[in-house]
């Protein structure tokens, strides 16, 4: 009565070689994945992660530029040691903005080469995780079928911006900048103004910072069908912190256009 039935063996016999045949083909293709596709809350964490080193080094390689101006300017004028543009006994002819110059700079200092060459360090640093995060990007895509698995970072779609992106990032002024004898300031001009743009990663920083893109902001999004994209979470969090919004733009704004038209000004 409680023998076993004559196909319950083969049966069970069965279901163990399926069982370890799909375990193992599991595994082979696992091994044939060329991708290696993570899942979708560990590349999120990925693209936050380089996003907040990447903007941290190129915020911090901007601070670098603007201390290394500022390092030269007061080194080459008197304005710059003083704060005196124009001498009392001075004649009623002298003009500020003549005092204020100092193209050509005077001779670098080692401290003004120094914070050019950590400059040189971070901006260096922020190029290789943009690089980084471009990659974990190209990975999400990969997950979501949007390109082939065989598809590389320059050939698709993220080529262009990630050249522009490092491009952008690797304009700073470089050691030894101003001993090369440049008869005009346009290439420091240029060298120096260019890094404000780094600001804009901190947009990126939001997006990636935002409750949206949260386990439980995903788990909504999936339910509704809805994609939280850059322009959908800037949109939320315009909405959400209107003042607080308004006020760091337009102190971002007043502070990059008063260095630039320092900057200007201090080599015309």
């Amino acid at each position: 009565l409680f023998g076993q039935a004559p196909g319950d063996g083969a049966s069970d016999a069965g279901r163990r070689s399926e069982s370890v045949g799909s375990r193992a083909s599991a595994e082979d293709a696992a091994e044939l994945d060329p991708t290696g596709i993570d899942s979708a809350m560990d590349i999120l964490k990925r693209l936050r992660f380089w996003a907040d080193v990447e903007a941290g080094m190129a915020l911090a390689g901007l601070a670098a530029s603007v201390l290394q101006h500022q390092m030269n300017w007061a080194a080459s004028t008197a304005v710059g040691v003083t704060g005196i543009y124009c001498d009392p006994d001075a004649s009623p002819g002298c003009d500020p903005r003549d005092q204020a110059a100092f193209w050509p700079p005077a001779a670098p200092s080692f401290s003004s080469e120094a914070v050019r060459v950590v400059g040189s360090v971070l901006t260096a640093g922020a190029i290789g995780a943009c690089l980084a995060y471009y990659q974990a990007l190209l990975r999400s895509k990969m997950a979501k079928n949007l390109v082939p698995p065989s598809a590389t970072l320059l050939g698709s779609s993220l080529g262009l911006p990630v050249l522009l992106e490092c491009l952008c990032l690797l304009a700073h002024p470089f050691p030894f900048i101003t001993s090369l004898g440049l008869p005009d300031p346009g290439l420091y001009l240029a060298l120096v103004l260019i890094p404000l743009l780094r600001c804009a990663i901190m947009l990126r920083v939001v997006r990636f910072h935002s409750p949206l893109n949260s386990s439980n902001g995903r788990f909504i999004g999936a339910l509704t069908n809805v994609e939280f994209d850059g322009s959908f979470i800037l949109k939320t969090v315009l909405k959400e912190r209107p003042v607080s919004v308004l006020l760091l733009t337009l102190g971002g704004l007043v502070l990059a256009s008063s260095f630039a038209i320092h900057v200007i000004e201090s080599v015309e």
